[in-house]
């Protein structure tokens, strides 16, 4: 049978396309009337095994617009002490920031890291990889290989201001296997100026903190800011993102995302959680593993 492949009003609205929605092959197709009654997508529904009734697709009569396919490689291991950002030492994010629409990065096997991993004091570490004003992306295992990144800043994957992307097939690991309960519990205390039964304490008498009556006393303190609020003037601790890292963070309270998929990845031994949605908008998280996160 020769289908068609035509796309839904909402997609031809947002720029959408049949082959490559992953939602919408996803949730909608034989599962949705409006989309059965119309046969949307009628040859991609079928080869992604959601197809209608009585359908037996051999041929489509439409094509898809080509996308661009970036493949990248992993970091050297000189990249953990000469840090570049570069497509040698950030592969993810170079490839990322060189498309903004219709692009697959299929990411090979090996180990990618964040700025400064396992850098001694280095605290507040930021994302191996950044998503922002993307549309139609995909970033997924290379076939067969199964990469790994592993982070001990903000997180692994920060999507923002994007719509239509995907998540597929990667390993994402924070540094929850290192921090004790005691470090973990030491931190929390620190964020919320707290002792152990709960009562209120002045962030000056932590470790990190100390001496920091003044403004002066308190910036050049590890980890401080001072806030200068007229009425009540203090010394606060920095949030340090090695101990609240996400594993995938889809969104932000400022900001709104909709159609992404995060299918088929391992996130685990993150600070935070593995997978946070934030002003998301349809939004499919399918077959995942996610374990031992949120300290």
């Amino acid at each position: 049978t020769q289908c068609t492949d035509n796309p839904s009003n909402y997609m031809i609205t947002n720029a959408k396309e049949c082959a490559t929605w992953t939602y919408g092959l996803t949730n909608n197709c034989a599962l949705s009337s409006s989309w059965a009654s119309e046969k949307n997508c009628q040859f991609s529904c079928w080869k992604a095994g959601n197809g209608y009734d009585g359908d037996d697709c051999c041929t489509t009569t439409t094509t898809s617009a080509g996308w661009t396919t970036l493949d990248v490689s992993p970091p050297p291991a000189s990249c953990l002490t000469a840090w570049s950002d570069t497509a040698t030492c950030n592969p993810i994010q170079h490839a990322v920031d060189q498309v903004t629409s219709r692009a697959v990065i299929q990411v090979a096997d090996g180990t990618y890291y964040n700025e400064n991993w396992n850098t001694v004091g280095s605290l507040r570490n930021s994302w191996i990889v950044q998503v922002a004003g993307k549309d139609n992306l995909e970033i997924r295992a290379a076939s067969g290989a199964k990469p790994k990144l592993v982070f001990d800043g903000s997180g692994g994957i920060k999507i923002k201001q994007s719509h239509n992307i995907t998540i597929r097939r990667l390993e994402i690991e924070g540094p929850s296997a290192r921090i004790s309960g005691p470090e973990a519990s030491l931190n929390r205390k620190r964020r919320t100026s707290r002792t152990a039964d709960g009562n209120h304490t002045d962030i000056c008498s932590t470790d990190e903190c100390t001496s920091c009556l003044t403004e002066s006393d308190c910036t050049s303190a590890n980890f401080c800011s001072w806030s200068a609020s007229s009425e009540d003037p203090k010394c606060r601790p920095l949030s340090l993102t090695y101990y609240n890292g996400v594993g995938i963070g889809l969104g932000t309270t400022s900001d709104e995302i909709s159609d992404i998929t995060v299918q088929d990845n391992v996130v685990h031994h993150c600070p935070g959680s593995g997978i946070r949605a934030d002003r998301a908008d349809n939004i499919a998280i399918l077959d995942n593993i996610v374990y031992d996160n949120t300290w």
